[in-house]
């Protein structure tokens, strides 16, 4: 078998290299041609400007790296003498794109920022927005997600502003890749639906191009909703995915569906599933020889043969996946790859060789530690600054507000003044009338008016936020030591959606929701948003309570009521109807106001992330809480508790959860 797979190997490696040969030779002589022109002193100097630049990135997209970077400093200095801006923009910008092939982050930054101000000249928008972006993603590869979300933002607020969708949808989709690499899978899933519905748009006016990007947007919300355990939604995307996937002849895209389908699938303990999806993956990969695709398919391959405790296949496979990690250079991938061969030639008896792989472990393993301690300090920087940002925003909108605002009473005062005097000169006695009459109708729809705002104010934010916010112009963000956070997530939502009509499932949702609002006003819990078909609310917040776990959970366990019971009526009637989950968790979260242009009360905290693995690993018909929320509750003779020993969640660990029901 070993022998077969290395023929085969060997065979692609030698097509690859007379395909490659076949095309150095047309490339040299178009390398020639271009010199040539360039060197052509007789020619005009943008005809000659023209053959460099074209030369350069020519040499660049071969991967000669070195020699497409003189070229472009070359291009660069020749420009910037004879005072071309238009030609010096160009080679800022693909010197920028080589020294970050090159990872020389530092110049590539500074040539994107030298790109911007040349762009600047001319006002190309488009071009300075998606340059933008580029910035956003090069620092965070950088590992400075703060600068990367500046960038992103920036490039947001002017991809709308010019009505360029294609770029907008890009970077809504980057900013949710930052906060999914943050751990912050509720905002990400945010920013991944805006960029949807933004693809949506332009979906039949792009190409193949829009199609794969698309695909990209579908595939990411489905491993966010696959990491929160929801693999039903989870299965709906990645299939909508695929499909956009093979629309498009994306074999790259269709390989990474497969693999993120196969992890899906992992997670559940379906490893043979899993396994099926993984070679799927590695099929795919290995047309296009993609090394470092093929590395990753190769190892989730040997640890799902792990799992089936199929050793001998296992250190196969991982042996096949360290040659080409090793040549990657990639540490990560190294490191999974020494553990797979240690557990598998342990397993089979082979000690020496499995206590070799487990040294190389501890020294790959030493060797990241370090950079996942500098990641959380990052992602710790990362929240803080988002907060401070989106409460600055909000300030901002406030003050421009209030600008306009005394704008408008000026005017208007100077416009009463005019007509008062007017009215004085015609008829005194009937300007009084009038002006008692005026004064009457005023204060009337000014009440009514007021009244209107104060109660759309308070559909947005909770009463004390709100009335902080009229009496000081402001609310501040607060940190909150103990607080419950409810998620309810409903089942099968796939097949569930595929049975009814859009407007008939949006309507089954809306009134699940609106009683949901119902029971959070009636146990005086906080109702905090809804992302698709999950809702959140909160209890201890905006004002701390000392029963806030015990009303957050007589609230979940009226919700799970109400769609049991809507469940009984509609199944009676043969209609379809849902399921749902619940989860609690308890612990410390900062609350505030966000947003530039829509106020929402939000809340940050890995309490909210655990909240949600808490929903994602329950059962239908059950409120499920965290050991935090029942240490709270267990003394509780209202309540009777169901032990679920401990469950391993990813991300976290393994967790003590307990299903709660009232006691009988």
């Amino acid at each position: 078998m070993a022998v077969l797979q290395d023929l085969k190997y060997m065979k692609k490696i030698l097509t690859l290299v007379l395909i490659l040969w076949s095309i150095g030779l047309n490339a040299q002589n178009k390398s020639d041609s271009l010199l040539s022109i360039w060197n052509n002193t007789e020619l005009d100097d943008t005809t000659r400007l023209n053959a460099l630049y074209t030369l350069s990135d020519q040499v660049f997209r071969e991967l000669r790296l070195d020699s497409a970077l003189s070229y472009a400093q070359i291009h660069y200095a020749f420009a910037t003498n004879q005072g071309l801006i238009k030609q010096m923009g160009e080679s800022a910008n693909l010197q920028a794109r080589i020294n970050w092939n090159h990872r020389n982050y530092g110049e590539a930054n500074r040539f994107f920022h030298k790109y911007i101000e040349l762009l600047e000249y001319s006002d190309d928008k488009q071009k300075i927005s998606a340059t933008l972006n580029l910035l956003g993603i090069l620092h965070g590869q950088m590992g400075d997600p703060v600068n990367g979300l500046m960038y992103y933002q920036e490039s947001l607020l002017i991809s709308e502003e010019i009505g360029d969708e294609e770029t907008a949808s890009s970077t809504q989709s980057n900013i949710g890749e930052l906060f999914k690499e943050q751990g912050d899978y509720l905002k990400a899933l945010e920013y991944y639906f805006q960029a949807l519905k933004t693809k949506e748009k332009i979906k039949d006016q792009a190409g193949r191009n829009n199609l794969i990007s698309l695909g990209t947007v579908y595939l990411n919300i489905g491993e966010v909703y696959s990491l929160q355990g929801s693999y039903d939604t989870a299965t709906m995307y990645f299939d909508q995915c695929r499909k956009y996937y093979e629309e498009s002849n994306d074999k790259n895209g269709l390989g990474n569906v497969e693999r993120y389908t196969g992890i899906m699938y992992f997670n559940q303990g379906d490893y043979k599933r899993a396994l099926v999806y993984y070679r799927n993956s590695l099929a795919i990969h290995s047309k296009s020889f993609y090394k470092r695709h093929m590395a990753t398919d190769l190892v989730h391959i040997g640890i799902a043969h792990l799992k089936l405790r199929q050793y001998q296949d296992a250190t196969f496979e991982c042996e096949r996946a360290l040659k080409l990690a090793e040549e990657l250079e990639n540490i990560s991938l190294k490191r999974s790859c020494v553990s797979c061969l240690y557990d598998g030639n342990k397993a089979l008896g082979k000690s020496a060789k499995a206590l070799l792989y487990l040294e190389q472990f501890h020294l790959y393993d030493d060797s990241l530690k370090s950079k996942e301690l500098s990641i959380s300090l990052q992602q710790m920087e990362f929240q803080k600054q988002v907060l401070h940002d989106s409460l600055a925003q909000v300030e901002e909108a406030r003050l421009l507000e209030i600008s306009h605002l005394i704008q408008i009473k000026q005017k208007e005062q100077t416009r009463n003044i005019g007509f008062s005097v007017a009215i004085l000169i015609f008829i005194f006695s009937g300007f009084l009338y009038n002006r008692l009459h005026y004064l009457r109708k005023s204060k009337a729809i000014i009440e009514k008016e007021k009244d209107r705002s104060d109660t759309l104010l308070l559909n947005i934010l909770p009463e004390e936020v709100a009335q902080e916010l009229k009496d000081k112009g402001k609310a501040n963000a607060r940190s909150f030591e103990m607080v419950s956070i409810v998620f309810t997530d409903f089942i099968e939502f796939t097949q569930f959606s595929a049975k009814l009509s859009p407007e008939e499932l949006v309507r089954e949702i809306h009134e699940c929701f609106e009683a949901f609002d119902a029971i959070c006003d009636q146990f005086q819990i906080e109702k905090i948003k809804t992302i698709g078909d999950a809702y959140m609310a909160a209890g201890g917040i905006p004002m701390p309570i000392t029963d806030a776990a015990k009303k957050t959970v007589l609230a979940a366990l009226a919700m799970q009521d109400f769609v049991q019971k809507r469940k009984a009526a509609m199944d009676l009637k043969g209609l379809p109807s849902f399921e749902m989950r619940v989860g609690i968790h308890s612990g410390p979260v900062v609350a505030g106001i966000v947003g530039a242009k829509k106020f929402q009360y939000d809340l940050w905290g890995d309490a909210v992330n655990t909240a949600s693995r808490v929903e994602s690993h329950g059962e239908v018909g059950k409120v499920n809480i965290s050991q935090v929320t029942y240490s709270l509750l267990k003394n509780d003779l209202d309540f009777s508790f169901e032990s679920r020993g401990t469950i391993e969640v990813k991300g976290k660990g393994e967790m003590e959860m307990w299903f709660v029901k009232l006691q009988k």
